[in-house]
């Protein structure tokens, strides 16, 4: 399990998946088959099962299709939208709607990247999609996806009954409380192998063999997502894809502490894996897996330390501001970037500039 991503899990990496009832496609419900035991036996994992639907989730939507995307998107300019969801899948209510909109809230940039070695971690991370993407991990192949947020646009509306909606809202579960911005990349890879973002964003462009290039799902520009600045009022370029979603369950009556003014904000996610799972290293992972590499609290010196000595690449990048001498922290840096770890390598460019100005270009350049 390898990962390589700008810190910040709360606000981009949870995966925003609760079992076999995420993401699918918004115009169409689509439910795999499940794993046989034979193969989750193999896999020496098995998969999620369909856990309570009602309440908040948040999917990825990296594996729609870009015209379910669009769609999406084009509803979210018309009104806050409407979505049917559970362990069937999930699709948007086109002629349903609550009043409200959206408004884009910039931060800075974020990048992360994944991957996914095999069904079972398939089934906890994009569940809806494993009827297209398992044949996909054959042998030592691997789904490597990269992704980068630039911020989210978010509604003012904290809750929704369904004597609010309008229109023909048969089905309705749940309504999009916000939608994270920003580009991503899929394709396959290899197990093994770390691959940057700025490199999984480029397959396709030219070199790939047919084999690589069988598996792909992209939708916007790392470099313009670079260029993103805190605050801004609407995303940068071509960096305005819809990467993950923020639902909210519609319930069936207005809460009677509604009428006493807006209730707090919804509840964070604290675990947005399936049962059983965890998210581990930017992605869910079975919780049985003891010992396996866990992302510190960048504020948790001992334990950043300790996760770094368990092989987690970012706790390395995060231990480094604790480091005592210049020595210690340039080394943590190394360890990171030589893992993959694009900040890391960043922050090592910077600081060999003075001494080695060609290393440190070469450094930039990786990161």
């Amino acid at each position: 399990m390898m990962r390589i991503s700008e810190s910040y899990s709360s606000l981009f990496l949870c995966l925003g998946l609760l079992g076999c009832s995420a993401a699918s496609q918004p115009a169409e419900a689509v439910k795999p088959d499940a794993p046989t035991a034979n193969e989750a036996l193999e896999e020496k994992s098995t998969g999620p099962t369909c856990g309570n639907v009602n309440k908040t989730v948040e999917p990825l939507v990296v594996d729609w299709k870009s015209g379910t995307r669009t769609d999406l998107e084009v509803a979210m300019q018309k009104g806050v939208v409407v979505m049917a969801y559970g362990c069937d899948g999930m699709k948007v209510l086109e002629s349903c709607s609550l009043e409200g909109s959206y408004q884009f809230a910039g931060v800075t940039p974020k990048e992360d990247m994944i991957q996914i070695e095999n069904k079972a971690e398939l089934w906890a991370n994009l569940p809806l999609s494993v009827g297209n993407l398992e044949g996909e991990l054959q042998g030592s192949a691997t789904i490597d996806l990269a992704i980068a947020l630039v911020g989210r646009r978010g509604s003012l509306r904290t809750h929704a009954a369904k004597p609010e909606l309008k229109g023909e809202c048969g089905g309705a579960t749940h309504f999009v409380r916000a939608a994270h911005i920003g580009a991503f990349a899929m394709a396959r890879g290899e197990r093994g192998k770390v691959r940057a973002a700025a490199e999984l964003f480029s397959v396709g462009a030219g070199g790939e063999s047919e084999t690589k290039r069988s598996m792909q799902n992209k939708d916007g520009d790392l470099q313009d997502c670079r260029t993103a600045k805190p605050g801004a009022s609407e995303p940068p370029g071509k960096c305005a894809a819809t990467v993950r979603l923020m639902l909210e369950p519609i319930l069936a009556e207005p809460d009677p502490s509604w009428a006493n003014g807006a209730p707090a904000l919804p509840t964070k996610v604290e675990n947005p894996c399936p049962e059983g799972w965890s998210l581990t290293e930017g992605k869910c992972a079975p919780s049985v897996q003891a010992g396996a590499p866990q992302l510190c609290d960048e504020k948790d010196e001992a334990g950043c330390k300790a996760q770094c000595a368990n092989g987690s690449v970012e706790s390395c990048f995060r231990s480094a501001r604790f480091a005592k001498t210049d020595e210690e922290r340039i080394a943590l840096y190394q360890k990171a970037c030589d893992a993959g770890f694009a900040p890391a390598c960043s922050r090592l460019g910077f600081s060999k500039l003075s001494s080695d100005q060609a290393g440190g270009l070469a450094l930039l350049e990786k990161a």
